[in-house]
Parts: structure tokens; C-alpha cells; sequence
């Protein structure tokens, strides 16, 4: 995770928040909360307090210190919230919790994150990025280790995209001075927040009115709607989770290529095609995909081929240690994940639109049509 900022200018001319402000907002601001033994040892060392909103409540009671300092150098406290569903009505369904995660830093940190600091404004990002990841870390291992031991099933690890407040940071010293404070904003979900501001057109929203059965019932939903989400996980920083379900979604692209060309070229029957198709997906993709691609004696034949084994080699793996092993990834990681998968289904389709001579490649080529905006000979290129 490191792709946070914050903007001071922002904080200061839009939210005005003044000190008296925020020792009402801070509950590590009072005086029995940040007076702690813990901190006093730590002479002129400054505190960092992050707070934002969790989409679930915490198990913890109200106020409870959680001191990870010998470990984490880290002291959270939690405050819930709790909305009515109906005015005047007893029954409680919104449960949500602040956070308040603090962290203990050295002078010489302190100097790099002041406002009129002389570090460049990209190191004191980066700074206070790498508390924050950490602070966050800490987090997520206490989530899990309710989640695993005490059977609790509303919560769960989260990513950034979870978060659903604005986080903001304090810096004040043992005694309650505050010395800097600040939002600090998430650079994600980007494409999320660009889509929840924008509204399709109305000649499409027509567009789908006219042919909402076609549209309903298409045969490439279930592989599109499972890219979507591994792209909507990728948005919210969650690259185990948006490799899944991207790989989900070329299994899932993959299996019904094939399944319609024997049905519709080979003749076959249903119960032959699962029987063919019943060998494990990495055979499916060796012994059948490859195979087909030959026999369809496509163009590009040969880079869908490269393109394909090169997943195998390099990527195929993947999902099955995050499922297995609990392998983490990166973003980048899941970059080149979605990049190569996108390659695939985007080769392929391509080559099928100049293949019109079977029952299969025709239909194929009613429901699937590649984005005229993509460049396909960049593809191609990477392949050769």
C-alpha cells in the first residue's frame, strides 16, 4: 500500500478543523487516554494518532485500550456508532466503528513531517504512508486473530477501499500539545469515485430498455461480471482478492470457448464435452485450448499461443498460492496479472472476428466484439 498522500491545504481550507476541535474529535486527546506509562518512557518523542470509520463494528468494548507496544509500538481505541433504521424505533442495524490508532515517532521523524518541514512534500508523503501502512498492518492482524479465534463473522481484514471516512492524523506531544494535523488522503478507489459522479448517457439507458432480455440473458456475462469484480477488488487495493476473481473470470471465458466449439464444430455431446473438459483446468488450457487455437487455424495463432503459455509459466500459479499457501501480492503484481489476462481474451476475440467460416466462430463473434480503443497490434507485439 503505497499509494497514500496527504494535503494540508486541503485539511486547512476546507475542514477549518482548530485545535479545540480536535481534542473533542480525538479521544486520545484526553488526558487519561494519552497519559500512559507506555509513552511516558519515551521522552521527547511525539505521538501520531490516525482516525477513520470502519464498515463494521469491532468487537471491543467502547473506549477499551488495545496496547500492542512492546510488539507494534501501537495503542488503538475504538468508539461505535449506531444508527436507528426507522426514527424513534428500537431496532439497531447500522454498526460501525472510529478507530483511533496511534504510534509513537522520533524527533527526527517529527522534523520530516512538520508543515513547514524542508523535506520534499513526496518524502514526507511517503512517510507518513509507511506509518500509516503499518498502523493499518497492525489493524488487520488484530481483525484476524478475533476473526480466527473467537468466531466472529462480521468482521474481516480489510482493504484501503473499505475504509469509508476521509482519514485524519494528529502529531502532538506526551502532554497533549498539538504540533501538526492533517487529512490524509487515500489515493484509491480512483475509477470507483469517477463512476459513483458519473450517469450513462440517455441513449444508452434506452439502449437497454429496448434490449433488456438480450442483454440480460448474454452468454459472456458470468466471465465479464467476474472481471468486474476482480477489477472493482483491484480499485479498492485488494490484489489477492482481484487475482481470484480475474482468474475466475478467464477460467470461466476459457471453459465456455470451448464447450460451444465442440458443441457447435465437433458435434459433440454434452456429456462427451464434460468428459473431455473434466481434466483440471491447467490440462484444459494445455491439452484443448491450444489445441483449438490450432484447429480454428486462427490468425495470430501463434501469438495467442505465446501469450498463453507465458501466463502458464509466469502467472497461472498464482491464485492457487493465495488460496493454498496465503501468498500475498502487490499491486503491481496484480497489474501484470490483469494485463496478461486481458491479453488472452483480448487476442482471441480479436482473431475470432476474421474467422466466420463455422457455426461456432459465428456465434462466437455475435456476442463477443473487442473495444474498437484498443490498440491490438501493442498486444500483439509483446507475443511475437
Amino acid at each position: 500500500m503505497n499509494n497514500l498522500f496527504c494535503e494540508n491545504k486541503i485539511f486547512m481550507g476546507v475542514f477549518l478543523l482548530d485545535k479545540i476541535r480536535i481534542k473533542e474529535e480525538f479521544n486520545m486527546l484526553k488526558k487519561e487516554k494519552y497519559v500512559n506509562e507506555c509513552f511516558k518512557r519515551k521522552g521527547n518523542s511525539k505521538l501520531i494518532t490516525f482516525k477513520y470509520l470502519l464498515p463494521f463494528k469491532i468487537p471491543i468494548n467502547e473506549f477499551e485500550n488495545i496496547d500492542f507496544i512492546n510488539e507494534e509500538n501501537t495503542f488503538m481505541i475504538f468508539n461505535h456508532l449506531e444508527d436507528n433504521v426507522l426514527e424513534n424505533d428500537n431496532i439497531k442495524r447500522d454498526r460501525k466503528t472510529y478507530v483511533e490508532i496511534t504510534s509513537i515517532i522520533k524527533h527526527n521523524q517529527f522534523k520530516k513531517l512538520k508543515s513547514n518541514s524542508t523535506s520534499r512534500e513526496s518524502k514526507k508523503s511517503n512517510s507518513l504512508t509507511k506509518i500509516f501502512n503499518k498502523q493499518f498492518n497492525c489493524l488487520n492482524n488484530l481483525i484476524k486473530i478475533i476473526s480466527v479465534k473467537y468466531q466472529y463473522h462480521n468482521i474481516y481484514q480489510l482493504s484501503l477501499g473499505d475504509i469509508l471516512s476521509i482519514p485524519y492524523y494528529i502529531i502532538y506531544t506526551i502532554d497533549g500539545n498539538i504540533k501538526e494535523m492533517s487529512i490524509f488522503m487515500i489515493d484509491m478507489p480512483g475509477k470507483i469515485e469517477e463512476d459513483q459522479y458519473s450517469s450513462i448517457k440517455k441513449s444508452d439507458l434506452l439502449n437497454i430498455k429496448k434490449n433488456y432480455n438480450i442483454f440480460n440473458n448474454h452468454p459472456s456475462n458470468i466471465y465479464v461480471l467476474a472481471m468486474r469484480k476482480g477489477e472493482r477488488s483491484f480499485y479498492k487495493s485488494d490484489y489477492n482478492l482481484a487475482i481470484v476473481q480475474i482468474q475466475t473470470a478467464l477460467e470461466v471465458f476459457i471453459t465456455n470457448f470451448l464447450e460451444r466449439y465442440y458443441k457447435l464444430d465437433e458435434n459433440l455431446s454434452d456429456e462427451e464435452i464434460k468428459k473431455k473438459l473434466g481434466c483440471g483446468y491447467a490440462n484444459v488450457v494445455n491439452d484443448h485450448l491450444l489445441k483449438t487455437i490450432d484447429n480454428l487455424d486462427l490468425d495470430n495463432s501463434n501469438e495467442i499461443k505465446n501469450c498463453v503459455k507465458k501466463y502458464m509459466k509466469d502467472y497461472y500459479g498464482m491464485r492457487n498460492k493465495i488460496v493454498h499457501t496465503g501468498a500475498t501480492y502487490k499491486k503491481e503484481d496484480a497489474i501484470e496479472f490483469k494485463e496478461i489476462v486481458a491479453d488472452i481474451i483480448r487476442l482471441i476475440t480479436f482473431s475470432m472476428k476474421n474467422k466466420s467460416d463455422s457455426d461456432f466462430s459465428k456465434e462466437f463473434n455475435i456476442y463477443n466484439i473487442i473495444n474498437k480503443k484498443i490498440d491490438i497490434n501493442e498486444i500483439k507485439d509483446k507475443y511475437k
